[in-house]
């Protein structure tokens, strides 16, 4: 996370607090300071997705507020972006699951990025 309070340091935090509230949420009794491995795995996940879709508005955001969609046609293609980035990470989480038991800052960064530019791609038309 980069230091400063700028957007991209809040947005981190946001996510973690989005991720966390979610696994809290599915398990009321959980034990923070003794995840397991699944539980681990999990929150990597939810917090990809959540960073992912923070960018993604981000980097859109304006540029889809000008645009001439009808109000609800924006909201109904954010949330299909949502959904199609939480898809997206989901699966490539689990590959890198499957191959690697302690995955790096690097690998996972490279997922969230992977994302966010398939999303692009295959949205670009609809913004």
């Amino acid at each position: 996370t980069p230091l400063g309070g700028s957007i991209d340091e809040m947005s981190c935090k946001e996510s973690m607090a989005q991720a966390l509230d979610n696994l809290i949420s599915k398990n009321p009794q959980i034990d923070l300071l003794n995840l397991s491995d699944n539980n681990i795995w999990n929150l990597i996940e939810s917090f990809l997705s959540y960073e992912a879709f923070k960018r993604l508005c981000l980097d859109i955001g304006q540029s889809f507020e000008k645009s001439s969609l009808a109000p609800t046609v924006k909201v109904s293609r954010m949330n299909e972006m949502h959904r199609y980035l939480e898809a997206e990470i989901y699966v490539q989480v689990e590959k890198l699951r499957e191959s690697n038991k302690n995955a790096t800052s690097n690998q996972l960064n490279h997922i969230l990025q992977d994302a966010l530019s398939n999303t692009f791609y295959v949205y670009e038309g609809a913004l």
